[in-house]
């Protein structure tokens, strides 16, 4: 069972890479980095679109024009840092009101 923790991973983590077209980001938890470096390499990851992969910590801003994609554990810590940067880019980046309006009469 544990030989085939790393393929399950690997296809796990490939099939959100693909389901996201276009260039992306890797942001990793700095715990995860050893088992993520068991199932796929950053050839791997290029194939699929990542361009940068980045240590989770509070002194980066990671958050560019590309996607970006957060692998962390469940932990208070990690999703607090998250939510942090997510807050940074909104308050740099100005929506549209169009898209605005559009999402909010979807709603209705």
């Amino acid at each position: 069972m544990l030989n085939a923790f790393p393929q399950i991973s690997h296809t796990n983590l490939i099939n959100i890479l693909k389901d996201m077209p276009g260039p992306k980001d890797l942001v990793v938890e700095h715990r995860l980095f050893k088992p993520l470096e068991m199932f796929i390499d950053m050839k791997s990851l290029r194939l699929y679109g990542v361009e940068k992969v980045y240590k989770l910590q509070e002194s980066i801003n990671p958050i560019t024009d590309r996607q970006c994609v957060f692998l962390v554990s469940s932990n208070l810590p990690a999703t607090k840092i998250i939510c942090d940067l997510i807050n940074s880019c909104l308050s740099r980046t100005s929506i549209p009101e169009d898209i605005i309006n559009y999402s909010c009469s979807q709603v209705n």
